[in-house]
């Protein structure tokens, strides 16, 4: 449960408070994954701190409705500048500054605040995720909740691992995903909506009838959802209706589930594409759980289209 070399370094210079990113260009995927943990634990700081102080003056809404802080895209700015100067090749896309987002070559996304409601109104289910994509393939995922201390991230071919930071004097640790299951029933977490409700509907028939062992709600970033489904214990709903996946919503998550030996799949049982998703997506590492939410997901959506 000790923490490997990187996540070691990389925590110990967040301990001693040196702010600098590395001085050379990341070459390699251990660079960049020095680099993205060293990024998304400065925003998740940022984030706490802001947590922390008033802010509703900070608050500000978009013409769909949804909040955004300017700690945002504060955060978004100083990351930018940094990765400009490091790599000035590399794209950036944020989630409230935008950017050009290429599909050849190296991109990075981030998105400081997930789950901006939750923040807002003191919740622990937001996060700050980043994600570092190579010719439109995701090679690193990192989410951190900045409530809990959690960091969870995945790098191409090496696996998920969960970083628990100290909050109470007691040691760092890291561990491999999934976890150990302490049951092998389902268990199934929706991500709650207005188009949720049929959804709920059949989850809690399924739950009278024995099928499902747990159904829960839980707002906030979808990103914590599928870290949650990559520790292996939940299944992760969410219908996600209206807009394509945009690079910092889905992929670093997706990418968790899957390094965990896992997949997100949608309502066909077919895998998704993390960035330009739309649609339902159920997220699980147990293939056979999986397929059995699935089915009740489509069960549903085809009754709902029938109704």
């Amino acid at each position: 449960m000790k923490l490997s070399e990187i996540e070691s370094e990389v925590v110990g210079r967040l301990r001693r408070g040196e702010r600098a990113p590395p001085a050379d260009r990341p070459s390699t995927e251990l660079d960049w994954l020095r680099f993205g943990l060293n990024a998304a634990l400065r925003a998740a700081v940022a984030v706490r701190a802001a947590r922390q102080a008033p802010i509703v003056e900070s608050v500000q809404y978009k013409p769909d409705g949804t909040p955004f802080t300017r700690f945002e895209e504060e955060i978004e700015d100083e990351f930018r500048r940094s990765l400009e100067e490091l790599a000035p090749d590399v794209s950036f896309i944020g989630e409230e500054s935008g950017g050009q987002w290429r599909c050849s070559g190296i991109a990075v996304a981030l998105d400081p605040i997930d789950g901006t409601w939750a923040f807002i109104n003191g919740s622990e289910t937001f996060t700050s995720s980043l994600a570092v994509f190579e010719d439109g393939e995701v090679v690193l995922g990192i989410v951190v909740n900045p409530s809990t201390g959690e960091l969870a991230y995945s790098l191409a071919g090496q696996g998920a691992r969960l970083v628990q930071l100290t909050m109470f004097g007691e040691d760092d640790v890291g561990v491999d995903l999934p976890l150990e299951r302490s049951t092998s029933e389902t268990l199934v977490n929706v991500h709650p909506g207005r188009a949720a409700g049929p959804l709920l509907d059949c989850l809690y028939e399924a739950w009278r009838n024995s099928e499902v062992r747990m159904v829960k709600a839980v707002g906030g970033s979808p990103s914590w959802s599928l870290v949650e489904a990559a520790k292996g214990r939940f299944v992760y709903v969410n219908l996600w209706t209206g807009r394509a996946a945009d690079p910092f919503d889905l992929a670093p998550g997706v990418a968790l589930v899957r390094a965990a030996g896992g997949d997100v799949v949608d309502a066909a049982n077919i895998p998704i594409e993390p960035v330009g998703h739309k649609g339902a997506f159920i997220a699980a590492v147990d293939t056979g759980i999986r397929k059995q939410v699935v089915n009740l997901v489509a069960g549903m959506l085809a009754e709902d289209r029938g109704g």
